[in-house]
């Protein structure tokens, strides 16, 4: 058996979080081993406290609200979409530090690819600031 990938969520509250079973669910359809990763709930309304599990025990973390926006600054590198938006929820550790992304812009703009027209975005967390970058990006 290969290593085990501890992999989180960070946000709060997040107790009831799907998150754990849409993961294991698209890894399992992709030919992934249940038993290859790890995927915890690292609940607590201490940022900072929930940064430091993650720089302990995991490999990577999705970040949830009230976060997106506080975790970009735990990253020492920013891909373009978190440059965008101010946001992220994803932070992978690498070779070369913790890189953060937007998954949330990425999906978004792929979804929106090729439509044309008004957008409206409701919210002005995260999710909202990817979801206004994305359909600016592309010209809505």
């Amino acid at each position: 058996m290969g290593p085990v990938y501890k992999i989180g969520l960070i946000g709060y509250p997040i107790k009831g979080s799907a998150s754990p079973a849409l993961f294991r669910k698209y890894s399992l359809e992709r030919g992934g081993d249940a038993l290859s990763f790890v995927y915890e709930l690292i609940e607590t309304e201490d940022f900072d406290e929930a940064v430091r599990t993650f720089l302990a025990d995991y490999c990577a973390v999705n970040v949830t609200a009230p976060f997106k926006k506080r975790a970009c600054a735990v990253a020492d590198t920013l891909s373009d979409e978190v440059l965008a938006t101010g946001a992220t929820n994803l932070l992978v550790k690498s070779a070369s530090g913790i890189k953060a992304y937007n998954t949330d812009y990425l999906a978004l703009r792929d979804i929106l690819a090729g439509r044309s027209g008004k957008v409206a975005v409701i919210g002005t967390g995260g999710a909202g600031l990817a979801a206004a970058s994305a359909a600016t990006s592309l010209g809505m």
